[in-house]
């Protein structure tokens, strides 16, 4: 049985409307996180609503089921989103965003990753790909099979003609991913 979350963002013309999350007085605007052993197994936006951005949706699938065990943090800077390489890193996975709006005219947010591990759980830092999440001002719809994770994400701004921030684009990378008790399970098959 595959047990799954479902986080929504609403953005829309007259505001932000969080379903499901904590919208604490920190500094982020608000936060779509995954319970303590679940992945981001899928994001979504919906359409533009009168010029803004659509609404984020995230699912969360479980990775990790001793939940002692998980790990999560955020990362100590927000991301530049300059092209670089930014995210999670090793043995951990996306397991969530704080967002935070950048231009409240057009609703574009910057996504802070929140990072999570657990010894059970390995990653396949080595054949990691990364793929592109969205387009400009686009609805989108991504999701994940169950053997991988998200880990990182690179990130740049996209200007419209009035030079405001109009969206951000966003790159995944995506790792195969499996837990201990998996890959003794595949080592055993392979040796039998």
């Amino acid at each position: 049985m595959i047990s799954r979350q479902v986080i929504i963002l609403l953005v829309l013309s007259f505001g932000i409307l969080f379903v499901d999350g904590d919208a604490s007085g920190d500094l982020q605007d608000l936060s779509l996180e995954c319970q303590h052993g679940y992945r981001l197994s899928a994001l979504r936006r919906s359409p533009p609503v009168r010029g803004r951005l659509g609404a984020l949706t995230v699912e969360c699938d479980l990775v990790a089921t001793d939940v002692s065990q998980v790990t999560c943090d955020r990362l100590r800077t927000i991301p530049g989103c300059d092209g670089t390489s930014e995210g999670c890193s090793d043995d951990s996975w996306l397991a969530g965003f704080h967002v935070y709006t950048l231009e409240n005219k057009t609703g574009a947010v910057i996504l802070d990753p929140v990072c999570c591990s657990a010894p059970n759980v390995a990653i396949d830092g080595k054949s990691c790909i990364t793929d592109r999440l969205n387009k400009p001002r686009n609805q989108f719809d991504h999701a994940l099979a169950d053997n991988v994770v998200y880990r990182g994400m690179k990130c740049h701004h996209y200007f419209n003609n009035e030079q405001l921030l109009d969206d951000i684009v966003w790159k995944l990378e995506i790792c195969p991913a499996q837990s201990v008790a998996q890959r003794e399970r595949a080592n055993f098959i392979k040796t039998s």
